[in-house]
């Protein structure tokens, strides 16, 4: 919409000089000015006025790429064309609003939206797991295992006192 009324601005602007001048010459054409120097303003001015007219197309490139730059061009491409249409035609197309966002990402700010997404889903994944406490049946099987274990602990080191003194 800046670019429209900057566009604009400029446009009346040109308008207003044309005006303005026209105004100028008929006043001198009454008095003293002669029709080679009505001529010679009138190229000058021509020539002032292409060169707006290139100093506007390369203000409209620059701000092409840098639109092309600014908005993901395979998932906003609807409103980077709505953009440019207004700055090269001036017409405003209707799209479907519900489905464009006017907020500019790029395609890296748009991989890295979906990564943290995924990062999110997991780590609320993760969170929402129970942590679940053995059941006391459970806990009486590992009781008697360890009690097992402590025996033929006990036992091994018993054998092997025995080993030791008929062997030694």
């Amino acid at each position: 919409m800046y670019n429209q009324a900057l566009l604009q601005r400029l446009t009346l602007r040109e308008s207003e000089k044309k005006s303005e001048l026209l105004a100028f010459l008929e006043k001198k054409a009454d008095s003293s000015l002669s029709f080679l120097q009505i001529t010679a303003k009138l190229e000058k001015f021509e020539v002032d006025l292409e060169k707006k007219e290139d100093e506007i197309e390369s203000l409209k490139e620059v701000i092409r790429q840098l639109l092309g730059g600014l908005f993901n061009q395979r998932t906003q491409g609807d409103i980077l064309d709505l953009h440019l249409a207004q700055i090269y035609t001036g017409e405003i197309k209707k799209i479907d609003e519900s489905k464009v966002n006017i907020w500019p990402t790029t395609r890296q700010g748009d991989a890295h939206e979906i990564r943290i997404e995924e990062l999110e889903k997991k780590v609320k994944a993760l969170m929402s797991r129970e942590v679940r406490q053995p059941s006391e049946e459970k806990i009486a099987k590992l009781e008697e295992s360890i009690s097992r274990l402590s025996s033929l602990e006990g036992r091994i080191s018993d054998m092997e006192k025995i080993v030791n003194r008929i062997l030694g």
